[in-house]
Protein backbone atom coordinates (compact mmCIF):
# COMPACT_ATOMS: atom_id res chain seq x y z
CA UNK A 1 0.00 0.00 0.00
CA UNK A 2 2.68 2.45 0.73
CA UNK A 3 4.89 1.87 -2.63
CA UNK A 4 1.50 2.22 -4.34
CA UNK A 5 0.71 5.58 -2.27
CA UNK A 6 4.23 6.71 -3.43
CA UNK A 7 3.87 5.74 -6.68
CA UNK A 8 0.35 7.66 -7.07
CA UNK A 9 2.50 10.91 -5.70
CA UNK A 10 5.00 10.74 -7.95
CA UNK A 11 2.52 10.83 -10.93
CA UNK A 12 0.52 13.20 -9.54
CA UNK A 13 4.23 15.54 -9.19
CA UNK A 14 4.57 14.79 -12.72
CA UNK A 15 1.54 15.55 -13.85
CA UNK A 16 1.88 19.00 -11.67
CA UNK A 17 5.27 19.61 -13.64
CA UNK A 18 3.58 18.55 -17.14
CA UNK A 19 0.52 21.28 -16.04
CA UNK A 20 3.28 24.20 -14.98
CA UNK A 21 5.22 23.52 -18.36
CA UNK A 22 2.41 23.74 -20.91
CA UNK A 23 0.75 26.86 -18.94
CA UNK A 24 4.49 28.85 -18.96
CA UNK A 25 5.09 27.42 -22.49
CA UNK A 26 0.98 29.03 -22.95
CA UNK A 27 2.25 32.39 -21.38
CA UNK A 28 4.58 32.84 -23.30
CA UNK A 29 2.72 32.15 -26.66
CA UNK A 30 -0.13 34.73 -25.59
CA UNK A 31 2.35 37.19 -25.07
CA UNK A 32 3.59 37.09 -28.42
CA UNK A 33 0.83 36.50 -29.66
CA UNK A 34 -0.68 39.63 -28.19
CA UNK A 35 2.84 41.96 -28.79
CA UNK A 36 3.13 40.80 -32.80
CA UNK A 37 -0.15 42.31 -32.83
CA UNK A 38 -2.34 39.27 -33.32
CA UNK A 39 -4.50 39.66 -30.63
CA UNK A 40 -6.61 42.19 -29.20
CA UNK A 41 -8.02 43.39 -32.80
CA UNK A 42 -3.91 43.43 -34.11
CA UNK A 43 -5.17 41.50 -37.27
CA UNK A 44 -1.78 40.71 -37.65
CA UNK A 45 -0.17 44.04 -38.16
CA UNK A 46 3.49 44.52 -37.84
CA UNK A 47 5.31 45.67 -34.59
CA UNK A 48 5.88 48.88 -36.86
CA UNK A 49 2.53 49.38 -37.76
CA UNK A 50 1.15 49.02 -33.85
CA UNK A 51 3.60 51.84 -32.69
CA UNK A 52 2.82 53.90 -35.51
CA UNK A 53 -0.72 53.26 -34.53
CA UNK A 54 0.17 54.73 -30.83
CA UNK A 55 2.19 57.43 -31.81
CA UNK A 56 -1.02 58.79 -33.95
CA UNK A 57 -3.28 58.33 -31.63
CA UNK A 58 -1.43 60.46 -29.28
CA UNK A 59 -0.95 63.31 -32.00
CA UNK A 60 -4.79 63.34 -32.48
CA UNK A 61 -5.30 63.23 -28.92
CA UNK A 62 -2.73 66.17 -28.64
CA UNK A 63 -4.12 67.84 -31.56
CA UNK A 64 -7.73 67.86 -30.31
CA UNK A 65 -6.36 70.25 -27.15
CA UNK A 66 -5.51 73.36 -30.01
CA UNK A 67 -2.64 74.98 -28.06
CA UNK A 68 0.24 75.79 -29.39
CA UNK A 69 2.06 73.43 -27.41
CA UNK A 70 -0.15 70.53 -27.82
CA UNK A 71 -0.16 70.69 -31.63
CA UNK A 72 3.56 71.57 -31.63
CA UNK A 73 4.22 68.20 -29.77
CA UNK A 74 1.39 66.22 -32.30
CA UNK A 75 3.36 66.65 -35.25
CA UNK A 76 6.08 65.28 -33.29
CA UNK A 77 4.30 62.49 -32.62
CA UNK A 78 2.91 62.45 -36.57
CA UNK A 79 5.79 62.39 -38.12
CA UNK A 80 7.04 59.65 -36.04
CA UNK A 81 4.20 57.55 -37.21
CA UNK A 82 5.77 58.26 -40.39
CA UNK A 83 8.57 56.92 -39.76
CA UNK A 84 7.01 53.74 -38.13
CA UNK A 85 4.93 52.98 -41.43
CA UNK A 86 5.12 55.26 -44.28
CA UNK A 87 1.09 56.41 -44.98
CA UNK A 88 0.95 59.75 -46.32
CA UNK A 89 -1.78 60.83 -43.71
CA UNK A 90 0.89 61.11 -41.00
CA UNK A 91 2.16 63.36 -43.00
CA UNK A 92 -0.51 65.52 -43.54
CA UNK A 93 -1.54 65.49 -40.08
CA UNK A 94 1.82 66.79 -39.45
CA UNK A 95 1.21 69.80 -41.63
CA UNK A 96 -1.73 70.21 -39.87
CA UNK A 97 -0.93 70.66 -36.46
CA UNK A 98 1.88 72.54 -37.35
CA UNK A 99 -0.46 74.89 -39.59
CA UNK A 100 -2.54 74.96 -36.46
CA UNK A 101 0.70 75.80 -34.36
CA UNK A 102 1.17 78.92 -36.52
CA UNK A 103 -2.51 80.05 -37.30
CA UNK A 104 -3.13 80.60 -33.44
CA UNK A 105 -0.21 82.84 -33.12
CA UNK A 106 -0.51 84.56 -36.22
CA UNK A 107 -4.58 85.25 -36.88
CA UNK A 108 -3.90 82.91 -39.63
CA UNK A 109 -2.63 86.04 -41.82
CA UNK A 110 -6.00 86.84 -42.37
CA UNK A 111 -6.62 90.09 -44.14
CA UNK A 112 -7.56 93.56 -41.90
CA UNK A 113 -9.76 95.93 -42.51
CA UNK A 114 -7.02 98.48 -40.78
CA UNK A 115 -2.94 96.88 -39.85
CA UNK A 116 -2.08 93.97 -40.97
CA UNK A 117 -0.99 90.46 -39.58
CA UNK A 118 2.47 90.52 -41.62
CA UNK A 119 4.49 91.81 -38.86
CA UNK A 120 8.15 90.87 -37.76
CA UNK A 121 6.88 88.91 -35.35
CA UNK A 122 4.43 86.75 -36.95
CA UNK A 123 7.20 86.76 -39.71
CA UNK A 124 9.52 84.83 -37.46
CA UNK A 125 6.55 81.58 -36.68
CA UNK A 126 6.11 81.50 -40.83
CA UNK A 127 10.25 81.07 -40.52
CA UNK A 128 10.27 78.73 -38.05
CA UNK A 129 7.56 76.56 -39.13
CA UNK A 130 6.01 77.23 -42.37
CA UNK A 131 9.19 75.22 -44.26
CA UNK A 132 8.88 72.30 -42.63
CA UNK A 133 5.08 72.26 -43.01
CA UNK A 134 5.27 72.99 -46.60
CA UNK A 135 7.92 69.60 -47.14
CA UNK A 136 5.58 67.62 -45.31
CA UNK A 137 2.22 68.73 -47.12
CA UNK A 138 4.01 68.16 -50.63
CA UNK A 139 5.37 64.73 -50.06
CA UNK A 140 1.58 64.03 -48.52
CA UNK A 141 0.09 65.52 -52.14
CA UNK A 142 2.61 63.80 -54.21
CA UNK A 143 0.60 60.61 -52.79
CA UNK A 144 -2.50 61.69 -52.25
CA UNK A 145 -3.55 64.22 -55.88
CA UNK A 146 -6.58 64.18 -55.93
CA UNK A 147 -7.78 64.35 -52.34
CA UNK A 148 -8.72 68.17 -52.03
CA UNK A 149 -8.42 67.60 -48.19
CA UNK A 150 -4.93 67.18 -48.51
CA UNK A 151 -4.68 69.80 -51.06
CA UNK A 152 -6.20 72.39 -48.74
CA UNK A 153 -3.64 71.21 -45.95
CA UNK A 154 -0.34 72.19 -48.65
CA UNK A 155 -2.46 75.53 -49.42
CA UNK A 156 -2.40 76.44 -45.93
CA UNK A 157 1.78 75.35 -45.68
CA UNK A 158 2.30 77.00 -48.52
CA UNK A 159 0.88 80.64 -48.00
CA UNK A 160 2.24 80.24 -44.12
CA UNK A 161 5.58 79.31 -45.71
CA UNK A 162 5.33 82.60 -48.61
CA UNK A 163 4.29 84.30 -45.94
CA UNK A 164 7.72 84.86 -43.59
CA UNK A 165 9.00 86.44 -46.92
CA UNK A 166 5.73 88.78 -47.31
CA UNK A 167 3.20 87.82 -49.17
CA UNK A 168 2.01 90.65 -50.93
CA UNK A 169 5.16 91.09 -51.79
CA UNK A 170 5.57 87.77 -53.79
CA UNK A 171 2.05 88.71 -55.20
CA UNK A 172 3.93 89.31 -58.60
CA UNK A 173 6.29 86.78 -58.48
CA UNK A 174 5.65 82.78 -59.55
CA UNK A 175 4.89 82.35 -55.62
CA UNK A 176 1.47 85.36 -56.42
CA UNK A 177 0.57 82.55 -59.59
CA UNK A 178 0.85 79.39 -58.01
CA UNK A 179 -1.47 81.04 -54.65
CA UNK A 180 -4.39 81.69 -57.70
CA UNK A 181 -3.85 78.58 -59.19
CA UNK A 182 -4.25 76.68 -55.57
CA UNK A 183 -7.42 78.64 -54.37
CA UNK A 184 -9.12 77.97 -57.88
CA UNK A 185 -8.30 74.54 -57.74
CA UNK A 186 -9.78 74.12 -53.94
CA UNK A 187 -13.17 75.64 -55.26
CA UNK A 188 -13.54 72.59 -57.48
CA UNK A 189 -14.73 71.42 -54.26
CA UNK A 190 -16.97 73.95 -53.59
CA UNK A 191 -17.79 73.67 -49.81
CA UNK A 192 -14.33 72.62 -48.57
CA UNK A 193 -13.34 74.57 -45.38
CA UNK A 194 -16.69 76.53 -45.64
CA UNK A 195 -15.64 77.22 -49.28
CA UNK A 196 -12.42 78.47 -48.58
CA UNK A 197 -11.29 78.28 -52.08
CA UNK A 198 -12.97 81.57 -52.70
CA UNK A 199 -12.10 83.17 -49.35
CA UNK A 200 -8.38 82.63 -50.22
CA UNK A 201 -9.12 83.93 -53.94
CA UNK A 202 -11.11 87.21 -52.27
CA UNK A 203 -8.15 88.17 -50.56
CA UNK A 204 -5.56 88.03 -52.69
CA UNK A 205 -7.62 90.13 -55.46
CA UNK A 206 -7.74 92.40 -51.91
CA UNK A 207 -4.51 92.36 -51.39
CA UNK A 208 -2.46 91.90 -54.46
CA UNK A 209 -0.65 95.56 -55.77
CA UNK A 210 -1.64 96.22 -59.24
CA UNK A 211 -2.26 94.95 -61.59
CA UNK A 212 -3.31 92.05 -60.26
CA UNK A 213 -5.62 94.08 -57.12
CA UNK A 214 -9.40 94.16 -58.03
CA UNK A 215 -12.02 95.18 -55.03
CA UNK A 216 -14.51 93.43 -57.34
CA UNK A 217 -13.20 90.55 -57.93
CA UNK A 218 -12.51 90.26 -53.77
CA UNK A 219 -15.90 91.02 -53.00
CA UNK A 220 -17.24 88.85 -55.85
CA UNK A 221 -15.44 85.95 -54.23
CA UNK A 222 -16.10 87.02 -50.61
CA UNK A 223 -19.96 87.04 -51.27
CA UNK A 224 -19.76 83.24 -53.60
CA UNK A 225 -17.90 81.85 -50.05
CA UNK A 226 -20.52 83.22 -48.22
CA UNK A 227 -23.45 81.20 -50.99
CA UNK A 228 -21.27 77.64 -51.06
CA UNK A 229 -19.90 77.30 -47.80
CA UNK A 230 -22.14 79.22 -45.47
CA UNK A 231 -22.09 82.19 -43.27
CA UNK A 232 -19.16 81.07 -41.33
CA UNK A 233 -17.48 83.64 -38.93
CA UNK A 234 -14.41 83.73 -41.38
CA UNK A 235 -16.59 84.29 -44.69
CA UNK A 236 -18.37 87.14 -42.90
CA UNK A 237 -15.38 88.69 -41.55
CA UNK A 238 -13.72 88.52 -45.14
CA UNK A 239 -16.78 90.03 -46.50
CA UNK A 240 -16.70 92.40 -44.08
CA UNK A 241 -13.21 93.62 -44.38
CA UNK A 242 -13.29 94.01 -48.47
CA UNK A 243 -16.73 96.22 -47.94
CA UNK A 244 -14.95 98.36 -45.35
CA UNK A 245 -12.03 98.55 -47.87
CA UNK A 246 -14.27 99.62 -50.96
CA UNK A 247 -15.97 102.11 -48.76
CA UNK A 248 -19.31 100.17 -48.57
CA UNK A 249 -19.80 100.93 -44.92
CA UNK A 250 -23.39 99.74 -44.70
CA UNK A 251 -22.71 96.61 -46.15
CA UNK A 252 -19.50 96.24 -43.75
CA UNK A 253 -21.08 97.37 -40.83
CA UNK A 254 -23.74 94.24 -41.63
CA UNK A 255 -20.81 91.92 -42.23
CA UNK A 256 -18.90 92.41 -39.00
CA UNK A 257 -22.33 92.52 -36.86
CA UNK A 258 -23.02 88.56 -38.17
CA UNK A 259 -19.55 88.22 -37.88
CA UNK A 260 -18.95 89.02 -34.48
CA UNK A 261 -21.58 86.24 -33.14
CA UNK A 262 -21.46 83.41 -36.10
CA UNK A 263 -19.78 80.04 -35.49
CA UNK A 264 -16.69 79.05 -36.85
CA UNK A 265 -17.08 76.28 -39.92
CA UNK A 266 -14.50 74.49 -38.73
CA UNK A 267 -11.89 73.65 -35.89
CA UNK A 268 -9.49 75.72 -38.26
CA UNK A 269 -11.45 78.69 -38.43
CA UNK A 270 -11.77 78.39 -34.29
CA UNK A 271 -7.87 78.44 -34.19
CA UNK A 272 -8.43 82.13 -35.10
CA UNK A 273 -11.98 82.63 -34.33
CA UNK A 274 -11.63 84.79 -31.09
CA UNK A 275 -9.48 87.06 -33.13
CA UNK A 276 -11.95 87.25 -35.45
CA UNK A 277 -14.81 88.00 -33.27
CA UNK A 278 -12.91 91.03 -31.53
CA UNK A 279 -11.64 92.59 -35.25
CA UNK A 280 -15.44 92.41 -36.14
CA UNK A 281 -16.80 93.91 -32.94
CA UNK A 282 -14.17 96.64 -33.40
CA UNK A 283 -14.58 96.65 -37.33
CA UNK A 284 -18.67 97.15 -36.91
CA UNK A 285 -18.10 100.34 -34.42
CA UNK A 286 -15.34 101.69 -37.06
CA UNK A 287 -17.63 100.88 -40.15
CA UNK A 288 -21.02 103.10 -38.31
CA UNK A 289 -18.83 105.65 -37.66
CA UNK A 290 -17.94 105.85 -41.32
CA UNK A 291 -21.11 106.01 -42.60
CA UNK A 292 -22.62 108.16 -40.24
CA UNK A 293 -19.93 110.85 -41.94
CA UNK A 294 -21.18 110.00 -45.27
Amino acid sequence: VADEAKSIEEKISCCAADVRSSFACWRNKAKQYIDTGLGKGGNGRSESSLKASRASREGHRLLKKRTVASCSIAAEHFKKAFDYEQQPSHLRNAAEALNAVMRMQTNANAICFEGSNDIPRHKNIWKKYGAESERLASQALKERPKDPEYLATYTDSFIFSCSCKGLVKQALTGAGSKYQSLAKDLQRTPSLDSGVGYALLGCFYQEAPWPLHSSDKAIKNMKLALQKGGKSRRNLYYAGVVSYKRKEYAAAADYFKKAASAPCGSVKEADFGDWMRSESQRGYKKALQQHSQE
